[in-house]
């Protein structure tokens, strides 16, 4: 066909008719578009699940690990010499009172520690590099903190009540030695605070 009869057709066919087929052409193409945002949404929120996965079950390996069995089974070590020496010390002592020296005695015990048992000290604190990793990986929204305290709510709220103290001296140490805002636990800190926000809701 020529150009001088396509345009001849063009010319002997309805308008409204050409108009219709323009709206079609038009629907079509935002239908197509629109699938195609969502197909690469699909991929996008898939690739994300599978990272997740990835993040979640890479963490609870390293926590059933046999280094955090360890540090574990010490920190519960500790943990349990903490409580005992406050109910004996303090037996009167309301709930909160106990929990207040509870933190207090333990931020002394992790004090000394470092001096005179450094290697049980690292292999408790341990646990807190797992936690900073954890909390760095919500801080930076690969993870929810909701996730994560469904997992370990109840560790990091053990943590929190126990060495709260200890973990804000450290800081305040650190802060005075470089003459900046530390970073020191900053993610794990970060982690706690969401936790204490997540079982105040519950």
């Amino acid at each position: 066909m020529t150009d001088q009869q396509f345009s001849a057709l063009l010319s002997a066919l309805n308008p409204s008719f050409l108009e219709s087929v323009a709206y079609a052409a038009t629907i079509v193409m935002a239908l197509i578009a629109g699938y195609a945002l969502y197909f690469a949404r699909a991929q996008i929120l898939a690739a994300r699940s599978g990272t997740k996965a990835t993040f979640l079950v890479d963490l609870d390996g390293r926590w059933e690990g046999t280094e955090m069995k360890e540090a574990r089974a010490r920190w519960r070590e500790m943990r349990d010499a903490v409580t005992q020496h406050i109910e004996q010390t303090y037996p009167e002592a309301s709930r909160n009172e106990k929990r207040a020296k509870r933190g207090e005695h333990c931020s002394k015990v992790l004090h000394t520690m470092v001096h005179k048992e450094p290697e049980k000290h690292i292999t408790i604190m341990s646990i807190f590099g797992f936690f900073e990793t954890t909390g760095y990986i919500v801080d930076n929204g690969f993870i929810s903190a909701e996730e994560i305290v469904d997992l370990y709510g109840e560790s990091i709220l053990e943590l929190d009540q126990f060495c709260w103290s200890y973990i804000e001296k450290r800081r305040e140490e650190a802060t005075n030695d470089t003459g900046v805002p530390t970073k020191l636990w900053e993610h794990a800190r970060n982690l706690m605070l969401a936790t204490r926000q997540a079982y105040r809701l519950r």
